[in-house]
């Protein structure tokens, strides 16, 4: 008894059992776990997450209309893709591994299972009108000819980023803590992404400029982020922006430098009370 369907327009009826809706979809949400790669037990829910990412758009919004130019976003759509963008993975009540959604054939699979969650499980019990309104606002993340659509996966790169930037602080002192090892990872897999979106909003250059010498240090001199640079293919495209932002030495340095000059870096970045949490 589908809103989107045989209910025609005005079928209103899943609100007599929308409690079951809101369930089965949030439920989802907080059953499923992220980083699991890093993590046996994960550092977030998918609806911890879906609320954090919620509070980067909105606060990335208001730096751009503050200090940027929100010329073409939509602050209310933004704000809807944010809480409708992942709740395949919680209707699923799966998020497959990095490895599997980066595999050639696996990872198109696993999202065309996840899209197709959204539009049976969260739009598809909705009447026709809203079910359209959900539809518009799943597919913003798709769309990067839209500024609303490059926003919003910028916003997305920045969660990751600061979340890499809170777990390497925490592990600086200890070179082989797994929280080490997820930041240098992050870093060395998303610095491209996040320089870009920071040439395109301003409001992601603020963010970025507040930690941008910690990592970019961290990436010539951290063992773990050469080591990922260099497997994935991606350590002379680092080291070139960083060169062209005439950030000193970029040339790698061995682990022996990184560890006699890391206790500098570990101090700013921890301050006298310890690390800094977001």
């Amino acid at each position: 008894m589908s809103g989107n369907g045989n209910g025609g327009d005005r079928d209103f009826s899943l609100f007599a059992r929308y409690q079951d809706y809101l369930d089965r979809i949030t439920g989802g949400m907080s059953g499923v776990r992220r980083w699991k790669k890093y993590h046996r037990d994960g550092l977030e829910t998918v609806g911890e997450h879906t609320v954090q990412q919620t509070y980067i758009v909105r606060d990335l919004y208001d730096l751009e209309c503050s200090c940027g130019s929100p010329h073409g976003l939509d602050e209310a759509l933004l704000l809807r893709c944010s809480m409708i963008h992942d709740t395949g993975e919680g209707v699923n009540e799966w998020d497959a591994p990095q490895p599997l959604k980066q595999h050639a054939v696996i990872g198109p699979l696993l999202e065309q299972m996840e899209h197709e969650a959204v539009r049976e499980h969260v739009i598809g019990p909705m009447p026709k009108p809203l079910a359209d309104m959900l539809t518009r606002d799943y597919a913003v993340q798709h769309d990067m000819e839209s500024r609303n659509g490059r926003f919003f996966r910028a916003s997305e790169v920045v969660g990751y980023v600061i979340r890499a930037v809170q777990q390497y602080r925490l592990g600086e002192r200890d070179p082989a803590s797994i929280a080490r090892r997820l930041g240098a990872q992050v870093f060395a897999h998303q610095y491209r992404d996040i320089c870009k979106w920071a040439e395109e909003f301003v409001s992601v250059r603020i963010v970025l400029d507040q930690f941008r010498e910690e990592v970019e240090y961290a990436l010539l001199h951290d063992s773990e982020c050469i080591a990922y640079a260099q497997q994935h293919g991606k350590d002379e495209e680092i080291r070139s922006l960083i060169a062209a932002r005439g950030n000193g030495d970029t040339s790698f340095h061995d682990d022996a430098d990184r560890r006699e000059r890391a206790p500098v870096v570990a101090e700013q970045a921890a301050g006298a009370e310890g690390p800094k949490e977001f």
